[in-house]
């Protein structure tokens, strides 16, 4: 591999695959899934809300996720995958608790289980990793006191 395809390679970024993904997928899905979308979803969407609401509504929509993906992608650049996935999981959370105090949805058993188990989740992670790190460090504070030994 030549120098210029490492340098090229290494200056790849996340955030640029994102936005390469994000393109092929704007291409490929209406050629699949287009035409069902034209004839059901678009048409009876208009008709419920108008054209200028359902076309301000998609572009807001359209802006909020990709800003929302890029965010995503810069944070998970930044620190670790896991931690990542755990502060989404406790987004979740406060997303059905804001849904349910804001707007007043309705609580069911299926939202109660999916919220413990999220929250039991983060809570047992958060158990075995600090059980890890405190292992880690007795077992690097032995190592030490026996080399100097």
């Amino acid at each position: 591999m030549s120098s210029d395809a490492v340098v090229a390679q290494s200056s790849f970024d996340a955030l640029r695959l994102g936005r390469y993904v994000q393109f092929s997928i704007s291409i490929w899905f209406p050629r699949v899934e287009g035409h069902q979308l034209l004839k059901y979803g678009f048409s009876d969407a208009i008709t419920k809300v108008g054209v200028t609401k359902f076309i301000s509504d998609l572009l807001w929509v359209g802006m909020f996720y990709h800003l929302y993906n890029q965010l995503a992608t810069n944070t998970l650049e930044r620190v670790a995958p896991l931690t990542h996935a755990v502060r989404n999981i406790l987004k979740r959370v406060f997303v059905i608790g804001f849904a349910i105090v804001i707007f007043g949805n309705k609580i069911l058993t299926q939202t109660d289980i999916g919220t413990a188990i999220a929250i039991a989740g983060v809570a047992l992670y958060s158990i075995i990793k600090a059980k890890i790190e405190e292992d880690k460090k007795v077992n690097s504070l032995f190592i030490v006191i026996f080399l100097k030994t």
